[in-house]
């Protein structure tokens, strides 16, 4: 049976599509080129395999596996396998997180055989040796679009200056930073369009319907547009599509958002001391990085940028080629399948 041949396991266990479901889901497809993958739990992918969650109770200990695990329950069910079970499986986590973990979330740590974290600023918070390795997006996705017009008329968007915003609507997420930017920005000038993309859970239900009431006031409804978050296969057009991009979260594991505008050449803005950002953007270079997590700071930035609109196209230029060459899937996938390998010939 093919499931002898397994080299790796991913476990998927949680019930709901998160941005590690979506993360791993992404990096499958290239990982299996090199690899016999193969995930348990939710599944990850429509077109990878998948076994049962206590299949590798039932495969052969002759040779070991990796269980590669991203979330504390998929820690402790490689722990138990290995331990209580004896499976001959070699342990990996991988982490974005960028706070101190409980006693509990050490002790599973402690068990593992190799740990990677995403960033430098996550791996900071890790008391044991390990190795960072960058998500990544499909530049060959996420690519810049030479016809911005034809794409915003299918789109539905105006053809004047488009600020975007993607990602689930909550405060954590910025959202309410955006739209207090937004209308103090266009007090002072009207030729720009801000667009927020993103689902918003029940339990922010109020949250949105309180950033929905500001824009009214304000009489902005049509210049600060929110869209419902959209299938994954069109979110490269709704990238392509504007003409900067901005991550305004107060907290973030490791943004993929930021990485997915640059690679499709838009510029974008962030907050310097949240998440992984200065990591990603080269101020000035690539895009803009902003000193305090405040609305007037953002705002102050988006007037100096949009003073200066000749330059987006040489920093989107750039933003895309830095992608190519720092976040690139295709990086990801190999440095994880050599860890896998090294991993499986000790």
């Amino acid at each position: 049976m093919w499931e002898e041949n397994i080299e790796v396991i991913l476990p998927n266990l949680h019930h709901k599509h998160t941005g590690v479901t979506s993360t791993v889901s992404r990096l499958l497809p290239i990982l299996e080129k090199s690899m016999v993958i193969a995930s348990t739990g939710a599944k990850l992918s429509k077109q990878g395999k998948s076994i049962p969650l206590w299949k590798p109770l039932f495969i052969s200990r002759k040779k070991p596996r990796i269980w590669h695990a991203r979330r504390n329950n998929e820690m402790l069910l490689g722990i138990i396998f290995k331990f209580i079970f004896f499976c001959n499986i070699k342990l990996i986590f991988t982490t974005s997180k960028q706070r101190p973990y409980s006693l509990f979330s050490r002790f599973l740590i402690s068990k593992m055989d190799k740990i990677i974290a995403t960033s430098k600023a996550s791996q900071l918070f890790l008391s044991v040796p390990s190795e960072v390795i960058s998500h990544g997006v499909d530049v060959e996705v996420f690519k810049p679009e030479k016809n911005k017009d034809s794409l915003r008329k299918d789109l539905n968007l105006p053809s004047e200056f488009l600020v975007g915003c993607f990602g689930r609507i909550r405060p954590l997420k910025g959202t309410d930073i955006f739209v207090d930017s937004a209308i103090q920005l266009l007090k002072k000038t009207k030729n720009c369009t801000f667009i927020i993309v993103g689902q918003t859970t029940p339990q922010f239900k109020n949250f949105k319907e309180r950033q929905v009431q500001k824009i009214r006031s304000a009489h902005l409804e049509g210049k600060i547009l929110f869209f419902d978050e959209i299938n994954n296969s069109e979110i490269s057009k709704w990238y392509q599509s504007m003409d900067l991009f901005i991550a305004p979260g107060r907290y973030e594991g490791f943004g993929l958002t930021i990485i997915e505008a640059m690679a499709a050449g838009i510029p974008s803005v962030a907050f310097e001391n949240v998440g992984t950002y200065s990591e990603q953007i080269l101020d000035k270079e690539t895009g803009y990085l902003v000193s305090q997590i405040s609305s007037e700071k953002l705002t102050e930035k988006l007037e100096e940028i949009i003073k200066n609109k000749r330059a987006l196209k040489k920093i989107g230029q750039k933003a895309r080629r830095h992608t190519q060459t720092n976040f690139n899937i295709s990086i990801e996938a190999a440095a994880l399948t050599r860890v896998y390998q090294d991993l499986l010939t000790k």
